[in-house]
């Protein structure tokens, strides 16, 4: 099984052609360290987006905070989560 899924992956890589976009990882970095700021805000801006959402909430028992945030630009549309910190919190 593992076999079958490891060759169809490999397969997918050679049949579709690929490109790394340099300017969007470090665009979707931002984003995604948005979730993890107290205030998304600046992270947003400096990309010249918008915050069309942003939601926080207790996440485990220790009452530990978790965001999502969407934002957008232009042409992109963007969803950032936080995660865990801490094992604690699995």
């Amino acid at each position: 099984m593992r076999n079958g899924f490891y060759y169809s992956c490999l397969l997918t890589i050679i049949l579709v052609e690929c490109s790394f976009d340099y300017k969007l990882s470090e665009r979707a970095l931002e984003f995604a360290a948005s979730a993890y700021s107290l205030d998304p805000q600046p992270c947003i801006q400096k990309n010249n987006a918008t915050v069309l959402f942003s939601k926080k909430v207790e996440c485990d028992y220790m009452r530990d905070e978790c965001w999502s945030v969407i934002a957008a630009d232009n042409d992109t549309i963007f969803v950032s989560f936080s995660g865990t910190k801490s094992k604690e919190q699995l």
